[in-house]
């Protein structure tokens, strides 16, 4: 067995129709372009390890599509009411109805919110007038990378891609994104590397919208402090009192309007939060676990609408909070690079599937979250927008 790379540029799909085995043990990657429908020209990795197959999207800014344990066949993700497929980015149109048109192709287990901007549509009067309006949650999501690999050395599996945010008399920012995966590893560890590649100071804000349908009553979240984002995350549901159940998941509900939460993650030994979704039979678990120092929030989505109408809970670590970049930035929360000056993200997704991993998991949470946290029963003005 050859440790040599294995190269997959873009310009090689065409005649790359079949997998290619890079290794034994379950070691496989391949790639495929789709040809039909809005999926159309979306290119597609997928890396299987041996434990799981992931599939990422070059097409839609190096973005994770889904993963399937390899043994237990059970998938993660959710369904979304854009469909199964990625949706490419030509025919999402960013700014349809009122800035509300990146829902029409969000159907990720994995999609990047940023990078100069993320939260709620609307105008900035104190940023750069070439941006605006701003739209739902940035461009990077609907960004193409220019380039990107998948190589295998020894028992380690990577892809990288880079994607750039760039326009005339606008912001200049760079992506590079890597995937690593471990043979027979439960884990997919992700490093995102955001670089201003302009010659004035550039606004960065980043989130990481995980998207899951529940797989169980909870989610277990080690935090200091929890902030309904709203009236709505407030009031809750109609049998409970909001912010006290702000992490219990509930079955499809049609109609259901949707609830957030801003959590300040308290961090374990190695200096990394965690957000944990257990089925309750242990059966499975979807677990994230990112760096503090560089994503000090993070966010519980619940949408627990029917199925059709996109049943799914996201957890999302960020740099800030997804309000608008207007109200960020008075708060101080949206980072400023320097030309040439870079930022280092880092996070991992667990797909366990295994009882005993399950149960460990949150033995282990639980324990970081045995001291509980400060949970507010109203939005607070310094943390939301909708009362500031």
């Amino acid at each position: 067995m050859s440790d040599d790379p294995l190269r997959i540029a873009s310009k090689s799909l065409e005649k790359a129709a079949k997998p290619q085995v890079i290794g034994d043990s379950g070691r496989r990657i391949s790639h495929k372009r789709l040809s039909q429908g809005p999926a159309a020209g979306v290119d597609g990795i997928a890396v299987e390890n041996g434990r799981f197959a992931a599939t990422l999207l070059p097409t839609r800014g190096m973005g994770l599509l889904n993963a399937q344990a390899s043994h237990a066949r059970f998938g993660f993700g959710w369904k979304s009411p854009s469909g199964s497929m990625p949706v490419h980015p030509s025919v999402v149109n960013l700014a349809a109805r009122s800035g509300l048109g990146w829902l029409d192709g969000f159907t990720e287990l994995l999609t990047r919110c940023g990078l100069s901007w993320m939260g709620p549509p609307g105008n900035d009067p104190g940023g750069n007038p070439a941006e605006n309006p701003l739209t739902l949650h940035g461009r990077i999501a609907n960004s193409i990378a220019d380039d990107w690999a998948v190589r295998q050395a020894g028992h380690r599996l990577t892809a990288t891609g880079t994607v750039s945010e760039r326009t005339l008399f606008g912001s200049n920012l760079t992506l590079h994104a890597r995937y690593e995966a471990e043979v027979g590893s439960p884990e997919l560890h992700l490093t995102d590397t955001v670089t201003n590649a302009g010659d004035t100071p550039a606004e960065m804000m980043l989130l990481y919208h995980i998207n899951q349908t529940p797989l169980g009553s909870r989610v277990i979240v080690p935090c200091e402090e929890v902030i309904p984002r709203d009236a709505r995350a407030a009031a809750g549901g109609e049998d409970w009192e909001g912010p006290q159940n702000w992490a219990t998941l509930g079955p499809p509900t049609p109609g259901f309007a949707e609830q957030a939460y801003f959590i300040k993650p308290r961090p374990d030994a190695d200096g990394r939060g965690r957000m944990l979704m257990p089925a309750d039979d242990d059966s499975a678990a979807l677990e994230v676990r990112f760096d503090v120092d560089t994503l000090p929030w993070c966010v519980l989505w619940k949408q627990l609408g029917g199925k059709r109408d996109g049943y799914v809970v996201g957890m999302e670590p960020a740099t800030c909070l997804p309000n608008h970049r207007t109200f960020e930035r008075t708060q101080g929360r949206v980072i400023v690079l320097q030309p040439d000056e870079m930022r280092v993200m880092g996070l991992t997704l667990r797909f366990l599937t295994e009882p005993g991993e399950v149960r460990a998991a949150v033995e282990e949470a639980e324990a970081l979250a045995a001291e509980p946290p400060t949970v507010h029963p109203n939005p607070l003005p310094e943390f939301c927008a909708s009362v500031a």
